[in-house]
């Protein structure tokens, strides 16, 4: 910095050495903090409708979790399912209550209403995480592990009726 303008040749009226003073900065910001292109961030989801024991039990959750996949134990594996019921049945009645009491709150205004119900079905959300080719490239996998499937499954199921004859009795319990 101390060798740009500013100090070099610094202009002579205060208008002109703003002008100088934001240009060298944005110059020296350009070259030692560039700017992350093409970095995705998770939205902040609100949890301030959360009950405070939907908050506690989600914490116990990942407490419980953590114990379990250091440990591996049986007991520790019990328990954190347990934790997992709870905390996701107070997680749905907090959403429940909380949208209930919204929908409350504008009965008389539809236009409210209405926002507060696209809100809750999610309409205005688009998923961004996969490019077509991405998708493209998806369905192809899904239906070449399902087509080999049914194949693996053709064959057996005939391999295994090639023994029988078609007049042979099937046992009763299959």
């Amino acid at each position: 910095m101390r060798a740009s303008l500013l100090f070099t040749a610094p202009a002579d009226t205060a208008d002109r050495f703003a002008d100088q003073l934001r240009d060298v900065v944005m110059t020296l910001l350009g070259k030692f903090a560039l700017l992350r292109a093409g970095v995705r961030r998770r939205p902040k989801s609100s949890s301030r409708w959360l009950f405070h024991e939907a908050v506690t039990a989600k914490l116990d959750r990942r407490r419980l979790e953590r114990r379990w996949l250091a440990t591996g134990a049986e007991e520790d594996r019990q328990r954190y399912r347990r934790a997992c019921r709870s905390a996701n049945r107070l997680i749905n009645e907090s959403r429940r209550d909380h949208f209930r009491t919204r929908l409350g709150d504008c009965a008389n205004d539809p236009g409210k209403r209405w926002r507060v119900v696209k809100e809750l079905l999610h309409t205005s959300d688009c998923d961004n995480t996969a490019t077509n080719a991405e998708n493209r490239d998806l369905c192809f996998a899904f239906s070449e592990f399902f087509g080999s499937k049914i194949s693996t499954l053709k064959s057996s199921v005939a391999a295994r009726l090639s023994g029988f004859h078609p007049s042979a009795k099937f046992p009763d319990s299959i």
